[in-house]
This record gives C-alpha cells, sequence and structure tokens, in this order.
C-alpha cells in the first residue's frame, strides 16, 4: 500500500484534530503526529504514528516518504528550536512543501516567536504556505467556558476592542485545500479571520441570547489577567505572550476582517453566532 505523503503534527490539538476531521471526509489520506496513538482509529485514509519534536529518532521516523509536511508546534518556550528541528528533518527525509499554521505577526515586533518561525519556514529552502489566523474562537470554550457556566461572567482585559475571532474549523477547512494541492498556495501567507469583528460586549449578548441567562462581560485589569493566567499555570513567558496579545488586540490590531478563507473553500467564514450553537453546552450552565 501507497504510504501517505502528508504528515499533521499536532494531530490531536484544537486545529489538528479539526484538520483530521477534514482531511478523511474528503478522502485524502495522510499521518496524523500524535505523542500518544489512539487504540485503533487508523484507517484507509488517516494513520496515527508517534510523533515528538524532542525525539529525533521518533521525528524521522514519521517524516519518511512525506511530501508535505503540516507543521503545528506547541505553544511552548521549545516552539522555535521544535520548527527548526522539524524543518530540518524533513529536507533531509525529502519534504518538499511545509504548511505552517503561525499567527498573526506584526512587523514591527521583530522579536516575535511567531515571526521568527515563519522566517525559518520561508528560509528552509522548500515551498511554503502560512497560515495565519486571529485568536480562536475555541478559546470561549477552552479558556473562558468554566467561568461562563457557573459565574455567568466573562473575564478579560479588552476594554471596548473588536477582535476579528476566527473558527478553528475554518482554519482546517483552509488546511485541507491546501494540503490537497500545495503547489497551488505555495509562497503565500493567508490571514485568516472569522465575518466580522466583535467587542466582548457582543460576545456575551450572543451567549446571553443563546442560553437564555444573562452573562457579563468583566472588564479585569492587566494585573489581574496576569495573576489569573500565572494560576492556571502558564509559564511566565507564555503569560507575558498573552498579555502582549491583549495589548494589540487593545490597540485594534486584531479587528481586520478579511475573505481567505472563503474565497479559499468556497464557504464563508463560519459567524461567532453559529460557532456558539454549535457549542451551546459548553456554556450551559
Amino acid at each position: 500500500m501507497t504510504l501517505p505523503t502528508i504528515l499533521v503534527t499536532g494531530a490531536s490539538g484544537t486545529v489538528g484534530s479539526a484538520l483530521i476531521v477534514e482531511l478523511q471526509q474528503r478522502g485524502i489520506p495522510a499521518r496524523a503526529g500524535v505523542r500518544t496513538t489512539p487504540d485503533a482509529p487508523t484507517d484507509s485514509v488517516i494513520h496515527y504514528i508517534p510523533f515528538d519534536f524532542s525525539q529525533p529518532a521518533v521525528m524521522d521516523a514519521a517524516l519518511q516518504d512525506v511530501q508535505t509536511l503540516f507543521l503545528l508546534t506547541p505553544n511552548t518556550g521549545d516552539a522555535v528550536d521544535y520548527v527548526r528541528a522539524a524543518l530540518t528533518a524533513g529536507k533531509a527525509a525529502g519534504v518538499r512543501h511545509v504548511v505552517r499554521l503561525s499567527a498573526y505577526s506584526d512587523a514591527h515586533e521583530v522579536d516575535n516567536p511567531h515571526r521568527i518561525m515563519d522566517a525559518l519556514v520561508m528560509e528552509s529552502g522548500m515551498a511554503y504556505t502560512l497560515l495565519q489566523p486571529g485568536p480562536f474562537m475555541q478559546n470561549f470554550v477552552n479558556a473562558f467556558g468554566a467561568s461562563i457556566r457557573s459565574q455567568s461572567a466573562l473575564y478579560e482585559p479588552l476594554g471596548d476592542a473588536r477582535v476579528s475571532y476566527v473558527d478553528a474549523r475554518d482554519i482546517a477547512r483552509v488546511a485541507a485545500v491546501v494540503l490537497s494541492d500545495p503547489a497551488a498556495h505555495a509562497g503565500q501567507a493567508y490571514h485568516l479571520t472569522g465575518p466580522e469583528a466583535l467587542s466582548d460586549h457582543d460576545i456575551t449578548r450572543i451567549l446571553s441570547d443563546l442560553t437564555k441567562r444573562a452573562i457579563q462581560y468583566v472588564n479585569i485589569s492587566d494585573e489581574a489577567a496576569r495573576a489569573s493566567l500565572a494560576g492556571i499555570g502558564l509559564p511566565a513567558a507564555a503569560v507575558e505572550g498573552v498579555m502582549g496579545l491583549y495589548a494589540l488586540m487593545r490597540a485594534g490590531k486584531r479587528e481586520t476582517v478579511t475573505r481567505h478563507v472563503e474565497v479559499i473553500t468556497g464557504q464563508p467564514a463560519t459567524p461567532f453566532t453559529a460557532f456558539a450553537h454549535d457549542h451551546a453546552a459548553a456554556f450551559t450552565a
């Protein structure tokens, strides 16, 4: 049997797992790289295999015969080193095209880790496509769902800032299209957003209508947000990264709306109202 030529790293994460579903539904063979392989989800389309950026032998084995690499790295202080190692191993293995899940990159922030990692990809000598999404709608489930459910409150230091949140499922749809024909997207950097820019006032109004409860937006201080992030175990560097993102959002630098999702996939980007409806259980007390 011909081995799949696509390797998806981070295949068990928010975007990675949605991408695996998209590839499976489209019948596009791929290897799903995960730290711990599931018991029996492998089928004729998706092959789950061990993958670990910190273990060169494991990474080399996963990259054998791979032509297209979907590069999704964990949000840790080692991410730049992981990207460097994966690119070196991928080039040695014969990878031709790298599709990297990045993030917004601001030109004036030369030390932004995503900018550094994007530069490594662009300078690797392999063809590349960069996916640069805005903040995920899934954050309201994963990071804020507990307080929304138990306290009917959303705590963030955002003031009245408007943000063009994007559904991770839309990112996965874009990635699946790119992976199905990477040459058509070579050298491109796609800034992926939802169809609208919303404030937390808008978000809580939508969630209030959905849940039939009065959900309140509490505009907390930077100090309170920093303490909360540290309290859930984020390393200091990650805390400061999130706080920097909040500052950019307050400055209006996450408000831009693009049509890349619709143009690439042929379907409109998911509005937050539809996302909230699909995840209603996450917001219900």
